[in-house]
């Protein structure tokens, strides 16, 4: 479990790393920032929602 969730925080920031310099490659430079700016906030807004679903199904299912 442990390799899986290692691997999981990996390909996430490989990922975002990858849509920031495909964002650099192919948006015209006076829309770069503002770009930027909105993967980040998806990735901080999917990164929450995924912390509250954990939270909820480890809540429910482990009996601590």
């Amino acid at each position: 479990m442990v390799c899986v969730c290692a691997s999981a925080r990996f390909f996430e920031a490989h990922v975002v790393t990858s849509t920031y310099r495909a964002l650099a490659v192919r948006v015209e430079i006076d829309h770069r920032e503002a770009a930027a700016r909105w993967v980040g906030v998806v990735d901080l807004a999917s990164t929450t929602i995924g912390s509250v679903l954990s939270t909820c199904l480890v809540s429910i299912y482990a009996k601590c």
